[in-house]
C-alpha cells in the first residue's frame, strides 16, 4: 500500500510517519490530563493538522545533519515525496506567519 504513494518504505518513511501518526494524539493527551477538561479531547480538523505538523519533524531534524554526513544526504535525496511534504508543511507555515504578522493576539 505505501508503494503506491511513493513510499518505498525505508526507515527514513517510516519514522517520518510514525512521528506524524504519534502528533494525532499529543493534543488529546495533553487536554485529557489538565484539570480543567472542557468539551471533547478529539477533534478531526485538530488531528489533519497535527498530523502535517508531524510529517515534517523527521526531514527537518535530518535536513542540517545532511551537511556533516553523506549518508543522510544520500536518504534525503532518495526520499523527495517524503521531503516534498514536509517543505509544503513549511511553505504554508512561513506564509501563516507572513501574512498574520503584526496582528495583536
Amino acid at each position: 500500500m505505501l508503494s503506491s504513494w511513493g513510499v518505498d518504505g525505508n526507515w527514513f518513511n517510516i519514522a517520518t510517519l510514525i512521528v506524524a501518526a504519534l502528533c494525532i494524539f499529543v493534543r488529546p493527551i495533553r487536554r485529557w490530563c489538565r484539570k480543567d477538561r472542557k468539551g471533547s479531547c478529539w477533534k478531526a480538523d485538530r488531528a489533519v493538522f497535527d498530523f502535517l505538523n508531524g510529517l515534517a519533524i523527521v526531514p527537518f531534524a535530518i535536513m542540517p545533519a545532511t551537511v556533516a554526513s553523506s549518508y543522510l544526504l544520500s536518504v534525503v535525496k532518495e526520499n523527495l515525496q517524503t521531503l516534498g511534504a514536509a517543505g509544503f508543511v513549511g511553505f504554508i507555515y512561513v506564509i501563516s506567519e507572513v501574512i498574520t504578522a503584526g496582528r495583536e493576539d
